[in-house]
């Protein structure tokens, strides 16, 4: 095997140097025909000999590059392809081609195909966000987001209250007025002096705060003096020139916000969005100037700063007159200090007294009480009917003050005795309507195990009026109905909340402010309380878990909603199809009247509240005394007064025409004579008019004379017609007592509470009053249910008194038999006596030596209390 290896091995040392031998040699060749082939050549340069390929070299000079050639045209190539290819028969073409062929057709096909399905999505797309626009009109829903930080949407009474204070004044640039929309929707005009409207709003929507101001077309440009810092939009068409226009301002760029779309009217396209802030008090005069020749439209759209405080130096412009006590007007006091106890307390008797119809004073209530006291017989004895029909009130915040934990919100001993007091001589029902659970039942924890009120004396209600405990069966039963898959929906809601809790570092929401609540209809979920007891981090980390089991229960977020009120989320479903709003405390109050004959529409009643929430309450209310239609119509009133588009002095800004011819557009009478129509003189008209024509004027107008005055005629009975039903609204309203506790902390939260409950009060006629806090409201009702009942609490019926004195008297004379009679001590506290009826109240606690000290609205006030007269009022739970 060596020796194989050995030969092999020399074999290819063998082949190697043969290789590299031949190559050698074929070098040295190639190196010997250069050398011959160089003297060659240097032989001839030398010689000047004469050589035969010189002979065939032209005489004429030619060129290295190709001569110009005529311009291509690509039709002519392909009419010389044609000829070939007919000339050359059919080409017959290989594989490759037609595969190159097919892609190529069906790549064109799937772009066709493509650009269709883009266009047809986007018109879906477009549609579907027109139809979006809407259901944000009828829902009048806004977007705008409180300053909180949380999340949450601004009230829209709120917005629309900026909105509105924007804008001071508007002009074109010629000087014509503009109007200052503040509501525009899809179907308004875009100019006042032409017919084309809008489409679609896109983002400039007045749910996202956009004011419209919406002037002439023939008169372009704007002068506005703002209110308060704010951001303008101007929306131009496409520019013609090339002249500069508005060059400071801001270019949006086309996907940064969606432009209006424009329909009728000729109105053209949006070219340009062009945007600029202004901040200052110094800005506040804005001036857009007309636009350069070539540029058709100008529209201008103005958002506030919702978080911006007016400019300074503007003050607020209110020409009406100030407002009494009763109306609120305390709220206005900027240091801060409120109205005497006794100013409060008379406010509210006055909005009683004057709801109930009785119209007597205090003097004439006490005398009333005399009289019966003369006579032995009690209220009730003398069958004399109860001033009110219906209590209707809220508790927490409005006749009971707020508590840091729910589970320890109890009702104090004086707040159950003086409302008992006053719903046993004032009311037929008293009926409590709260967002918490009802409880009333085995283990739970709700309204009634807080409450230490005589059962039978107040009908609890819980979940905004869902459900409510029936005195007469000792049960809770629903007052609303809720479908089967929201019910199950709440439940699952609910099991997966309570199990998130149970994780570690959960267990603590369970604890604080109102804890896991599971409603009717409703679970609440404790994230934080007023004390703030769990660092901002940590109830932000919590309200994200939340919301992912509301995410996992509701991906596509179409049947439950959450709301966060800063310390609790209240989660609940959606509204079911076909209805117009979700539940709320009013449609609790209408389920209520239906289940219960409360007689609300009788009256008179009273609805006592602290929130916007409880506004809904009072609407209710209204609409079961005064009808539906009446509330509908007060409803739109508050509307347009938020909307200037219905200014009556935009009138003088319309065409005017001085007809005798009467056209009535959906009961709108507009005028025009036939002899003065646009376009034509009453000189040419007569000119070209013949007798006979004219005989047949005469007649005609004859006739639209009389169809005037008949239509004239059901105008005026129509209007007749309106106002009486108004005026018979109106007198039933006046049935209704609306008191609202708002203080000067609420009042910076909410600004537009005491707004919106003294506008529903004066075009109603509903009586109203506004206190500062739950005490405040409690001793206006003892006052006046003292009044009415001619006593106080603590004291004895006047049957009560005569047996009293008839024992008394009995007993003086058995001492007098045996020679000594017992005198009671006195060794009481003072009571507060805020009025002359409360003389007896204060010999009586005096009497009673027990006094119990509450501090309420920077007062302290000493309550005395008969032992055995508050335990006979305190029978409820809880009560240790």
């Amino acid at each position: 095997k060596e020796k194989k290896e050995k030969k092999e091995k020399k074999e290819k040392k063998d082949d190697e140097d043969k290789e590299k031998k031949d190559k050698k040699e074929k070098t040295e060749d190639d190196d010997k025909d250069k050398k011959i082939e160089k003297k060659e050549k240097k032989r001839l340069e030398v010689g000047g000999g004469f050589s035969l390929w010189d002979s065939t070299v032209s005489d004429v000079a030619t060129t290295n590059f190709a001569a110009p050639k005529a311009p291509q045209d690509k039709r002519h190539k392909e009419q010389e392809k044609e000829k070939q290819m007919a000339k050359d028969g059919p080409v017959k073409m290989v594989a490759a081609d037609i595969i190159n062929e097919t892609l190529r057709k069906k790549a064109d096909e799937k772009k066709a195909a493509k650009a269709a399905e883009e266009k047809v999505q986007a018109e879906v797309n477009k549609k579907q966000k027109r139809a979006n626009e809407q259901q944000a009109e009828t829902n009048e829903s806004c977007q705008i987001m409180d300053k909180s930080g949380l999340g949450n949407f601004m009230d829209k009474s709120e917005v629309m209250a900026i909105m509105k204070d924007t804008v001071a004044e508007a002009s074109t640039a010629s000087g014509s007025r503009c109007q200052i929309s503040t509501r525009t929707v899809i179907g308004d005009k875009v100019f006042i002096d032409k017919n084309g409207t809008f489409a679609s709003l896109g983002d400039f929507s007045t749910a996202r705060g956009f004011v419209f101001i919406r002037g002439n077309r023939a008169e372009p440009g704007y002068k506005l003096t703002l209110s308060r810092p704010s951001t303008l939009y101007v929306i131009l068409s496409q520019m013609k020139g090339d002249d500069p226009y508005l060059g400071s301002w801001d270019i949006l760029d086309e996907t940064e916000m969606t432009t209006p779309d424009f329909e009728a009217g000729g109105v053209p396209d949006v070219a340009e969005v062009r945007r600029k802030v202004f901040k200052t008090l110094e800005s506040r005069q804005v001036s857009i100037p007309k636009p350069p020749p070539g540029l058709d439209m100008v529209l201008l759209f103005v958002v506030p700063d919702f978080h911006a405080d007016k400019f300074e130096g503007e003050e607020e412009e209110d020409g009406e007159e100030e407002h009494e006590l009763s109306a609120g007007a305390y709220l206005k006091n900027k240091s801060g200090r409120v109205p005497s106890w006794e100013a409060f307390s008379e406010a509210v008797n006055a909005v009683l007294r004057a709801a109930a119809g009785h119209g007597e004073s205090a003097g004439a209530l006490a005398g009333a009480f005399k009289e019966r006291a003369a006579q032995k017989i009690t209220r009730e004895d003398s069958k004399e009917p109860r001033p009110f029909k219906n209590l209707i009130t809220d508790r927490d915040g409005t006749v009971n003050n707020y508590c840091d934990r729910y589970s320890s919100s109890v009702q104090s001993a004086y707040n159950a005795a003086w409302l008992s007091h006053f719903a046993r001589h004032c009311t037929e029902n008293a009926v409590f309507v709260t967002a918490a659970p009802l409880g009333g039942r085995p283990s739970a924890e709700g309204l009634m195990e807080l409450c230490v009120a005589p059962r039978g004396e107040f009908t609890y209600t819980g979940s905004k009026g869902r459900e409510y405990f029936d005195l007469i069966t000792q049960r809770v039963l629903e007052a609303a109905d809720l479908p089967q898959e929201q019910r199950e929906l709440v439940d699952e809601l609910h099991r997966r909340i309570l199990a998130l809790c149970s994780k570690p570092g959960n267990m603590k929401f369970l604890g604080i402010g109102s804890g896991l609540q599971k409603k009717f209809g409703e679970v609440t979920m404790a994230r934080n309380d007023p004390a703030c007891s769990v660092s901002e981090p940590e109830s932000r980390r919590f309200m994200a878990a939340v919301r992912r089991v509301k995410e996992e229960l509701d991906p596509d977020g179409t049947m439950l909603d959450l709301h966060d009120t800063g310390t609790d989320m209240e989660l609940f479903p959606r509204a079911v199809a076909g209805a117009s709003q979700s539940f709320d405390k009013g449609s609790g109050v209408l389920g209520l009247e239906e289940k219960l004959k409360l007689g609300i529409s009788i009256g008179p009643n009273i609805v006592c509240g602290d929130t916007g929430s409880d506004l809904a309450m009072v609407v209710a209310a209204l609409k079961l005394m005064c009808g539906e239609d009446m509330v509908k119509v007060w409803k739109d009133r508050m509307k347009k007064e938020d909307t200037p588009d219905d200014d009556p002095n935009l009138e003088e800004m319309a065409p005017r025409n001085t007809s005798k011819t009467a056209v009535f557009f959906e009961g709108e009478q507009f005028v025009a004579h036939a002899s003065e129509m646009p376009g034509q003189s009453s000189q040419s008209l007569g000119m070209a008019s013949t007798y006979s024509e004219a005989r047949n004027s005469e007649a005609s107008e004859a006739v639209e004379d009389a169809e005037f005055e008949r239509k004239m005629r059901e105008a005026e009975e129509a209007e007749r017609r309106a106002k009486e039903e108004e005026a018979e609204a109106r007198e039933a309203a006046s049935g209704l007592a609306v008191l609202f506790v708002v203080s000067l902390k609420e009042n910076e939260k909410s600004p537009n509470l005491v707004k919106d409950v003294r506008r529903w009060c004066e075009y109603s006629g509903a009586h109203c009053a506004i206190v500062p806090s739950p005490d405040v409201l409690i001793a206006g009702l003892r006052r006046y249910a003292n009044q009415i009942a001619g006593r106080s609490v603590i004291e004895p019926t006047a049957q009560a008194a005569v047996e009293e004195e008839d024992g008394e008297q009995k007993q003086d004379e058995e001492g007098a038999a045996q020679g000594e009679v017992e005198q009671p001590g006195l060794d009481g506290q003072a009571c507060n006596g805020d009025s002359k009826e409360n003389g007896q109240e204060q010999q009586a606690v005096e009497a009673a030596g027990v006094g119990i000290e509450v501090e309420t609205a920077g007062e302290a006030m000493v309550l005395g209390m008969d032992l055995q007269a508050l335990q006979s009022v305190t029978t409820g739970p809880n009560v240790d």
